[in-house]
């Protein structure tokens, strides 16, 4: 709940001529489609996925111990 309130402040500060600056400099770079590494993505999400599956293995077995 607070993290999307202090985004959304943060966007209220900037001033809206830099906004409006930096809208135009993303649709143009939007616009040229820049190519995306799908590969490099995949591969971080898989490092995420491994890294949650891993933490979860962790907890259980103390989850378990803990409910007895």
């Amino acid at each position: 709940m607070v993290l999307p309130l202090g985004i959304a402040l943060a966007i209220k500060l900037i001033p809206r001529p830099i906004w409006e600056e930096l809208r135009q400099q993303a649709e143009k770079k939007r616009a040229a489609n820049v190519p995306r590494n799908w590969l490099a993505g995949g591969a971080i999400l898989l490092l995420w996925t491994l890294v949650a599956a891993w933490l979860v293995a962790m907890v259980d077995p103390h989850i378990s111990q803990i409910a007895r």
